[in-house]
């Protein structure tokens, strides 16, 4: 069996899958738009997740709902896996959804009733606002690193046609 060329599709086509036609990565704004801010994304979570294992027993205390110590580590577990998701795109599309999920807990259960104290307020804006912008950044990457509809898979890779003019 032969390895066809993935066909050329115009740009309705691509509107209609709900995507946009990606521009060239071979330069070096590619590479940084697209390696390192997938590395610089997913990485911190990784690194987060591994310290919930390290430092358990100091964080048990932050968690506003019994079963401290596993919430802990299921936390722990569930940031190392999305990090590893999206760093290999293996199922980076639900690892980068399910760390969304995760970080509107964070949200709900966490910075929300910490609004409530005047003490802690000040820091609750500050967690809930840099969690809603890292689940905007980790629902882009889940739509990004969903294979497109118009595209046809070579080797586990999604080869699609490049289209460099400047229109939209």
């Amino acid at each position: 069996m032969t390895s066809q060329p993935a066909p050329k599709y115009d740009r309705d086509q691509w509107r209609a899958c709900g995507q946009v036609r990606p521009r060239a990565a071979t330069s070096w704004t590619g590479f940084l738009t697209t390696e390192v801010a997938r590395w610089a994304f997913a990485l911190p979570f990784a690194v987060f997740g591994l310290f919930h294992f390290t430092n358990a027993s100091t964080m048990v205390g932050a968690v506003p709902v019994a079963g401290g110590i596993f919430w802990v580590y299921f936390t722990g577990a569930a940031l190392i896996a999305a990090s590893i998701g999206i760093l290999t795109r293996k199922l980076g599309s639900w690892a980068a959804f399910g760390l969304a999920a995760l970080l509107l807990t964070f949200i709900l259960f966490v910075h929300v009733p910490e609004l409530g104290n005047p003490k802690t307020q000040q820091m609750a804006v500050i967690g809930l606002l840099k969690d809603l912008a890292l689940i905007g950044g980790a629902l882009a990457w889940a739509g990004l690193l969903k294979v497109n509809c118009c595209a046809t898979e070579s080797q586990g890779k999604p080869q699609v046609t490049v289209d460099d003019d400047s229109g939209t």
